[in-house]
């Protein structure tokens, strides 16, 4: 008989354990991370909206046309990442 097939069942199921645990670790530190990303992307999205449309004023009266004309330009994958219903839920 080989070593591996010497090995007990206990020992088997503490390694299939921690397997399972690194990648349930992995998948919530790749959610975590991608949460992230997306926060600070939209943030300095609409600190350029901000910065360059509006010219720093806090409000503009104009915002949802400006928003739309500046969405117009992004690919479709693009535009339904960033918006997606958020869009029909701004004031």
């Amino acid at each position: 008989m080989s070593k591996i097939q010497n090995i007990d069942s206990h020992i088997i199921a503490d390694i299939a354990e921690r397997i399972e645990r690194l990648i349930t670790n992995a998948r919530t530190n790749v959610a975590r991370a991608i949460n992230i990303t997306e926060v600070i992307t939209k943030y300095e999205i609409g600190r350029i909206i901000v910065n360059v449309v509006q010219e720093g004023e806090e409000r503009c009266n104009i915002r949802q046309t400006v928003i739309e004309r500046c969405i117009r330009g992004l690919d479709r994958k693009t535009w339904r990442w960033m918006v997606g219903r958020n869009l029909e839920k701004m004031p």
